[in-house]
């Protein structure tokens, strides 16, 4: 769901939750989302989750029992991400069975293919730091008892092949939130997910990343997703039949349109363009700005 800034993206994503909450807590509904529009139709979930990077926007939801999660990088979020990383490898033990694992093992991959060279290190309580990667679900006393010693108030680092031991990056840190996150809400009855611009912190190198871990946790749980976006980069990952696109009408209505464009795997300045709105500059033009910008640097 994109278009124009100003078009109201996060305000239909808030009226589709408050929607659906509200089905949810009808003792006389079916409990299915029916809708049309980006809604899916007809289509069952377990839970309704806002990832959001603006939490408090979505108070009234949190108040009505809703679930919301920040994915900002802030330093409450990114202090306590351990207590989300220890969730996501307990999940098989405590609610589901053991091929529910794809969670941590999805997680663990898409770090390693985002961040080569490095391991997510989490620090026990006695002060030593272990490798994420060497926590694998399985039933015994001994993984038990590791978890158990794992702080959950110190935030994790990296360990570089080299030995160094060096703190995230905000893009790093941004892209580990995103993830667990996803993976620490998923369900397996399924899930929709509805995702506030999750460009606002995140780096464009990993958006691609999110969305291959959407669709990961998607096709694992039979969940849906929508997001909200102003990013061709998020677009440019979604195939067009999964694109919706908001315009103002010249009555002043709001229309809900999908592209004629094929989003996935288009270039950004065709995105920009047919999506948001967004003139090219015409290459004569840019031409002139760069030789004129050269000449005053060279002066």
């Amino acid at each position: 769901m994109t278009g124009p800034h100003g078009i109201g993206n996060t305000r239909l994503l808030t009226a589709i939750a408050k929607h659906l909450m509200y089905r949810q807590g009808d003792p006389g509904g079916n409990g299915y989302v029916s809708s049309t529009g980006p809604i899916p139709s007809s289509r069952q979930v377990a839970s309704v989750v806002v990832l959001t990077p603006e939490p408090t926007r979505w108070a009234d939801l949190t108040q009505a029992g809703g679930t919301v999660d920040s994915i900002a990088v802030d330093d409450s979020t990114w202090k306590y991400i351990v207590r989300d990383i220890v969730a996501v490898i307990r999940r098989p033990t405590e609610a589901f069975q053991a091929d529910d694992a794809y969670s941590w093992l999805a997680f663990r991959r898409l770090l390693s293919e985002n961040i080569p060279g490095s391991s997510l290190q989490l620090r026990t309580t006695d002060g030593n730091w272990i490798s994420a990667a060497s926590l694998r679900y399985f039933e015994s006393q001994a993984m038990l008892e590791t978890l158990a010693k794992i702080d959950l108030g110190v935030p994790p680092i990296l360990k570089l092949s080299e030995g160094e031991e060096v703190i995230p990056s905000s893009g790093q840190k941004a892209l580990i939130v995103a993830l667990i996150k996803l993976f620490r809400h998923s369900e397996r009855g399924g899930t929709l997910f509805l995702i506030d611009e999750p460009e606002s912190h995140l780096h464009p190198q990993y958006i691609a990343a999110l969305i291959a871990a959407l669709h990961d946790t998607l096709s694992a749980t039979r969940s849906v997703a929508i997001i909200a976006t102003h990013s061709p980069y998020v677009i440019r990952e979604i195939e067009r039949t999964g694109v919706f696109v908001l315009r103002k009408l010249q009555d002043g209505k709001t229309e809900i349109a999908q592209p004629s464009l094929q989003t996935r795997g288009a270039s950004i300045a065709d995105i920009s363009e047919y999506v948001f709105e967004e003139k090219r500059v015409p290459s004569t033009l840019l031409e002139q700005q760069l030789r004129l910008a050269i000449g005053n640097t060279e002066n």
